[in-house]
């Protein structure tokens, strides 16, 4: 197929970033998104939720259902619904995330007054206000005393005028046979927590990740994407990069385990989050697999994708 027949499939991403200073000092964790997460979201729902703060803590401590969902945008950010008439294949029960926080990872533990590091985020869409409304939030919410990372409640502001934000769209193409390229290296730039069923039909992290564990996670977020976009992939596509996936090697394996501590302050669990970092390095890659690849890393895949997990970097 030549270039000018393949079809192309595109999503319209802002990516925004602002540098935060630290104003009192204590232990933080490496991996930030969760905190930051948190903080923001209970600000931007107490901000806008239409139901009292009794009922946010009750019945509405989940977004679903609610009849505002549609035109709330704190519901349409982090607890979206499905469009209506959209179905979603595979089982899918819930719309894909439409954001992403990343702050630097990784952070040093132990905080120190003046220490500066950056906070990323990602929107999928062209709307600058969900941009606007979470820095916002972010700054009102720790001008409230109570309000700190982790258990020193340590206190960040935003730097003024280090702000940036950038535009732009992700242009994926139908892959062809082609061009191979001898390797290519995957560079987590957060941890990765993608899981399958073991022998027991349990859930276990994937720790070794091949190409096709890669792509298959990436096309599980794709795939309802652009489906609640209005714009699903067709079949075949998802049956060709998958196949092109498989025959894909890999030459050198320099993940490794990372876990961090996690509380959620609205279900009151705990828990351990498990994932990997570091690097793999694969052979006898399709050149026309390389964009689908970038894109994945970027939008960020598999468990906790919303709190920053799951981004990296191709190189070639």
């Amino acid at each position: 197929m030549s270039t000018e027949n393949r079809r192309v499939y595109s999503l319209p991403i802002i990516e925004s970033s602002q540098k935060v200073q630290v104003q009192s000092a204590g232990q933080l964790q490496s991996m930030l998104g969760p905190a930051i997460r948190g903080i923001v979201a209970r600000r931007w729902k107490n901000t806008v939720c239409h139901h009292t703060e009794y009922e946010q803590q009750t019945r509405w401590k989940y977004c679903k259902g609610c009849e505002h969902n549609s035109t709330c945008s704190y519901g349409q950010i982090f607890e979206p619904d499905i469009p209506a008439g959209v179905h979603l294949l595979g089982g899918n029960k819930e719309a894909p995330r439409s954001f992403v926080i990343r702050p630097e990872f990784p952070l040093p533990t132990q905080a120190r007054v003046g220490q500066v590091f950056e906070i990323r985020i990602l929107f999928i869409g062209e709307q600058r206000e969900p941009i606007d409304q979470f820095w916002s939030h972010l700054e009102t919410a720790f001008q409230n005393r109570a309000t700190g990372l982790g258990h020193d409640r340590v206190k960040i502001v935003p730097i003024k005028g280090t702000r940036l934000d950038l535009a732009r769209r992700i242009q994926l193409s139908e892959p062809t046979e082609g061009e191979i390229l001898s390797k290519i290296e995957i560079h987590l730039t957060t941890p990765l927590m993608i899981f399958q069923k073991d022998h027991n039909n349990e859930k276990e992290l994937v720790t070794r990740p091949s190409m096709l564990d890669l792509m298959r996670s990436g096309l599980q977020l794709l795939g309802p994407l652009f489906r609640c976009r209005g714009n699903p992939l067709p079949d075949e596509l998802f049956v060709t990069l998958k196949e092109m996936a498989s025959q894909v090697r890999m030459l050198e394996s320099g993940y490794k385990s990372w876990s961090q501590h996690k509380r959620s302050n609205r279900s009151l669990q705990e828990w351990d989050m498990q994932g990997i970092i570091g690097k793999g390095v694969y052979g006898s890659v399709p050149v026309s697999l390389v964009p689908w690849l970038k894109a994945m890393g970027q939008i960020h895949i598999g468990t906790h994708r919303i709190i920053g997990a799951g981004g990296w970097e191709v190189r070639a």
